[in-house]
């Protein structure tokens, strides 16, 4: 588990050097995770020094090693050094939960917060696409927000760029009604209950392509087609 959590923590907050072998990466000041730094160290041989940070709440380490590098260029896949590539591999979805919750909740320490909703906020949209299937496979019910950065008539800057942000209940609250089976692609829900209602009217909407759409949550298919 402290490796799936450093796998986590170094996704949201580290970086390696494509001209070298430095692998680097930024901590809260305080935060616990300085003790499995050090873990990590003495695991894979490798000496983190501590760097001048960003900011005077920010703790940052960096050390050479190419294997930790080589180490996130696989688990990066397709990874060309910026923050708007990282993603990480399927196996990890068929992981255990306990490895999988070490794995996002290191990740949620990064770029995350826990008031009131908890909410994870990327660059990166294949990241993104794949914490939601992550979270799918746990049954924790989870939505998407686009974030963009300049308002519709891009004369202010809202945030430092175009970002996608997942939310989720409190503490990764997870669903325990209604769950049925899942898979490496699909969650198949359990029909709880079937209620006929007055009749009212309904919309429809058509989609150039394959017909189907997403919602926030939920991938939907024209009723046209026998689903909605």
């Amino acid at each position: 588990k402290e490796d799936m959590r450093f796998l986590g923590l170094m996704t949201g907050n580290g970086w390696i050097k494509q001209r070298d072998s430095e692998v680097g990466i930024c901590f809260r000041k305080g935060s616990e995770d300085l003790v499995l730094l050090n873990y990590i160290s003495k695991r894979y041989g490798v000496v983190f020094k501590p760097q001048r940070g960003k900011g005077k709440n920010v703790a940052t380490f960096t050390c050479y090693s190419a294997i930790l590098k080589n180490v996130f260029l696989d688990f990066w896949s397709g990874y060309d050094y910026t923050a708007k590539t990282k993603t990480f591999p399927d196996a990890v979805l068929s992981f255990p939960d306990d490895l999988k919750m070490a794995f996002i909740e290191g990740l949620w320490e990064t770029d995350g917060s826990h008031k009131g909703k908890s909410m994870y906020t990327s660059s990166s949209y294949a990241l993104i696409c794949k914490m939601k299937r992550l979270l799918a496979t746990l049954n924790i019910p989870n939505g998407l927000q686009f974030r963009a950065k300049h308002d519709n008539d891009k004369a202010k800057v809202l945030h430092s760029s175009d970002s996608w942000q997942i939310v989720v209940p409190h503490k990764f609250r997870p669903i325990t009604r209604q769950c049925g089976e899942s898979s490496s692609r699909y969650i198949f829900k359990r029909i709880f209950k079937v209620e006929k209602i007055a009749s009212d009217f309904v919309y429809d909407i058509s989609v150039e392509g394959n017909k189907s759409y997403v919602t926030s949550s939920f991938a939907a298919h024209n009723s046209g087609a026998g689903s909605l």
